[in-house]
This record gives C-alpha cells, structure tokens and sequence, in this order.
C-alpha cells in the first residue's frame, strides 16, 4: 500500500523512547547546577526534537521523519558538548587548567574521594628563556608523555607551564 510500517511492536519502541526522554530530562533538571547552561540547552534540545520526532512520526507513518529529527538533536548535543579543544592542552595533549577544575568540581559535588598529585619543575623559565620555543614544547610533551605511563589511567592535566597535575 506505500505506507511505511514498523510492525506490530511500535507501541512498545515508542513508550520505551518516552521513558528514556523523561529520564533524560529529569537527570538534566536534579543535576542542573553541575552542567553549564550551553551542554543543558543542547541537551534539552535533543529531548525535545526526539519527542518532535516521534509524534510527528506516529501521526504520520509514511513520513520518514523521526530519524531526522534525532540526527538533528545529536547534531545539536556534539557541537556544544564535544568541543574538545576548550579542555586540552594543544601543545601536549593533556588536559587542562580549565579542564582540572571542572573534574575536581564534579568529584567535590559528587562527594567523591579523590587525590591531587602536583608536579613543579623548578626553573622552567630558565629553560624557556634558554632554549627555543619548539625546543621547551618538546620537554613539556616529554615530561606529560613520562607523567602518562608512570601512572596510568588517571587523569592528567598541564596547570601552567611548569605545573602538572595527576587526579586520581
């Protein structure tokens, strides 16, 4: 008859859909004051664009549009979420200051038991004012490479130029 269908159990796709959105919202609202405004926007966003989706898609089965709509929210949630260069260090990969004190607030919010290791290099400045700057970003990319396999999965982070930290 040229009417889409996805079978008899569409009810059950559809209610277990609505019960992940309201979770989803609901974890967003008890946990709002840990997530910045801009990731509860776009998280909201994709909720909402979900539930569009899904009742334009009941109401009208042949059209196609659910999918859309979830690319589309998805869309929305990456490019404000994953912005991966606002949290890493781009000289050496690691995190950073930002990035330290975002995960430690949520340990401290979380009333997780958590410890700092902080690593100083002293005369750094001495090495920066000696050596080239291609030069000192290889000796930072060392040292973070060195702090990486000495203590494996944990999270390591550039503070300043002379300051590296370990949260574990």
């Amino acid at each position: 008859n040229g009417v889409y269908s996805r079978g008899n159990l569409i009810g059950i796709m559809y209610a277990i859909a609505l019960f992940y959105i309201v979770l989803g919202i609901a974890n967003i609202f008890t946990f709002r004051k840990n997530i910045p405004f801009q990731k509860r926007f776009a998280s909201y966003a994709l909720f909402i664009l979900g539930v569009i989706g899904l009742v334009i898609q009941y109401f009208y089965p042949e059209i196609l549009i659910e999918t859309f709509f979830s690319a589309l929210g998805i869309t929305i949630l990456v490019g404000t979420v994953h912005n991966t260069e606002e949290l890493t260090d781009s000289a050496t990969g690691a995190f950073n200051k930002r990035a330290f004190i975002e995960v430690c607030s949520n340990k401290i919010n979380s009333n997780m038991n958590f410890s700092v290791i902080v690593v100083y290099i002293d005369d750094f400045k001495l090495i920066n004012k000696t050596f080239d700057a291609k030069y000192n970003e290889e000796i930072k990319v060392r040292i973070i490479d060195y702090l990486r396999n000495s203590f494996r999965n944990n999270e390591l982070f550039r503070f300043t130029d002379s300051t590296f930290c370990i949260v574990y």
